[in-house]
This record gives C-alpha cells, sequence and structure tokens, in this order.
C-alpha cells in the first residue's frame, strides 16, 4: 500500500505512517526499513532516510534488495566508494538483472566513468538481442543516465505500449534521471498517463 500512497499518489506521510505501522509489527524485517527509505528519500528527508537504509542492511547483510539500496543511498550522498562496493554486490547477488545494472551506469556516469557505463549499457542491449527480458522503463533509464534523452524518451513510448509495470510509480519514483524528469517531453508523458491528482 505505500508504494501506491507515495509514488502513485504522492501521499509521502500517509506512506509514512503505514512503514512505521509495519516495523513495529515487523521490527527486525529489514525490507519494512528499506522501504521507509525509499518513501523518506522521495519525500526529500535525506538524512532520516539514511537511518533507515543503514538499520536496514544490519538486519540482513546479504539481501540483495537492502545492498541495492544502501548503494543508492551513499551514490547520492556522493560517497562514490562506498555505493561502488553496495552497488556491485547487489548487481552479483542478481546475476545482473536489469534494475542493477541501470543502477551502476547511474554510479558509473555520477562518477565520471563513462567506459564503464556504456559497456555495462551494451551489456544490456545484449539480453535483448538474445532474447533476455529487460524493462523498457530500465532502458529509458539507463539511456537517461548516459545523457540520451531522446533515447530516453522512446524507450517510454514503448514502455506505454508494453504496460510496463513501471510506469504505474513513474510520476514520484526517486531513482529516474533527474535530466530525464526534467524534460518537457517527459512532463507530456507523465500528463498522457492520467496520474491521480
Amino acid at each position: 500500500g505505500h508504494y501506491y500512497l507515495t509514488w502513485v499518489e504522492g501521499k509521502f506521510e500517509e506512506g509514512e505512517k503505514h512503514l512505521n505501522t509495519a516495523i513495529e509489527l515487523e521490527p527486525f524485517s529489514s525490507i519494512c526499513y528499506i522501504n521507509q527509505y525509499a518513501v523518506l528519500f522521495t519525500a526529500g528527508k535525506l538524512e532520516e532516510a539514511f537511518q533507515y537504509v543503514r538499520k536496514g542492511i544490519e538486519i540482513d547483510p546479504d539481501s540483495l534488495i537492502a545492498n541495492r539500496i544502501m548503494g543508492i543511498a551513499y551514490l547520492y550522498r556522493k560517497q562514490y566508494n562506498e555505493a561502488t562496493e553496495y552497488l556491485e554486490f547487489a548487481n552479483k547477488l542478481s546475476n545482473g538483472a536489469a534494475f542493477n545494472q541501470v543502477d551502476l551506469i547511474n554510479l558509473y556516469t555520477s562518477m565520471g566513468s563513462l567506459e564503464q557505463a556504456h559497456a555495462v549499457m551494451e551489456n544490456l542491449k545484449m539480453k535483448l538481442k538474445e532474447g533476455k527480458y529487460v524493462s523498457s522503463c530500465m532502458m529509458s533509464f539507463a539511456a537517461g543516465f548516459l545523457g540520451d534523452i531522446a533515447e530516453a524518451i522512446k524507450w517510454l513510448e514503448k514502455a506505454y505500449d508494453e504496460h510496463d509495470a513501471y510506469l504505474c510509480i513513474l510520476k514520484y519514483y526517486p531513482f529516474m534521471p533527474i535530466k530525464l524528469r526534467q524534460d518537457s517531453r517527459f512532463q507530456s508523458f507523465i500528463s498522457k498517463m492520467n496520474f491521480p491528482e
């Protein structure tokens, strides 16, 4: 429910309240803390959010999701060495899942390691050529992090035609390219999605 409240309707306080209840009921559930990080991060409560993700990784240090979100948390704090450690481990745990590879593209472009970022993008394209599923939204984000906004918009249109599940949370989803979010074509796309006001 908190995903819907936060990333579809933008009701951050309600999402936060629901997760506080979840943490009270399941105080040793890593995912509750990780999800609270995502809600607080989206609401702009960055320092408070960081405390939750640290608690989540302490509870379950081998969790794919916990390592992914811990890495993202360090990435947005510009602590790139720590971000690299967690995001590369998460990618290993997932055996190179597309969303982990997009996180690496985000990381490598943020660090200025464009050769590494493009190598990961080529790996995603190879997955598609081999007939493996890669979300069109993920391809959009990958292109956006690499600065190709026109290509990112094309992938979003493809995602729309495919009814990609990620589109449901696109309006408020925090872990996407800033340049893509700020582009007028993206804003037009969001309007076409007809999200709740």
